[in-house]
């Protein structure tokens, strides 16, 4: 599974692209800081809507802490997630999507992996199925937090990580996170819509990217595979 996204792109490029208003009053509309490395624990961009069908765009922590867990959960298996019981609220009632424009993933041997940039043509917006702790209002829970969805890996993308983020295309986005969508309707989308490895480009980028702390525009450049080592 990924452990670094980028949402480098001006929030009303993900709003537009949902087909959602792109003037909206809040926060991620807002000039902020492109983020090209961005890793579990950092403050991320989600969209949802509200109980009434409102959409909305925040800032949301990646990666949930439950009672029982220690270490904040940034990923959950989608055969797992609507039946695992610290879930199932979260699965009900805090659908929503993580728009990126890209996803880095690490092939080879632990010794000498690399780390590949993973992409739609163009760049396009692309959005994670995801769940998280909202309040009926949208407010995200005090200790709560955001958790990607992920299915099974292979058919062509990479070759490493046995599970990848669920990519869904616009138009499936909107239905997974709507409020009258039921959960196992919701699982469906997830199992069954998820784009297929064909509808990406990756390439090799900088080693550097394996520190968080490099967060640079330079990670998106593409790079031969013995720089990229």
């Amino acid at each position: 599974m990924c452990v670094r996204i980028t949402q480098y792109a001006p929030g009303a490029r993900y709003a537009g692209a949902l087909g959602w208003p792109t003037d909206a009053p809040d926060t991620c509309l807002e000039p902020v800081v492109p983020g090209y490395n961005l890793a579990p624990g950092a403050l991320v961009r989600i969209a949802h809507r509200l109980p009434d069908g409102t959409p909305r765009m925040q800032r949301m922590r990646w990666g949930h802490s439950t009672g029982k867990r220690r270490k904040p959960v940034v990923d959950a298996r989608v055969e797992n997630a609507l039946t695992e019981p610290a879930f199932e609220r979260l699965w009900q009632a805090g659908r929503c999507v993580v728009p990126i424009d890209s996803w880095y993933e690490w092939q080879g041997e632990k010794d000498r992996e690399l780390p590949f940039r993973i992409h739609l043509p163009d760049d396009a917006p692309m959005f994670i199925a995801a769940i998280a702790d909202l309040a009926d209002d949208g407010a995200p829970a005090a200790e709560g937090g955001v958790i990607f969805i992920t299915a099974q890996a292979g058919n062509g993308l990479l070759t490493a990580r046995d599970h990848r983020p669920v990519i869904l295309a616009a138009e499936d986005a909107d239905v997974w996170m709507h409020p009258s969508t039921t959960a196992e309707q919701a699982r469906l989308i997830a199992m069954e819509l998820l784009l297929p490895p064909p509808a990406f480009q990756w390439h090799p980028v900088t080693g550097d990217i394996k520190d968080p702390a490099f967060d640079d525009a330079r990670a998106l450049e593409p790079m031969e595979e013995d720089a990229a080592s």
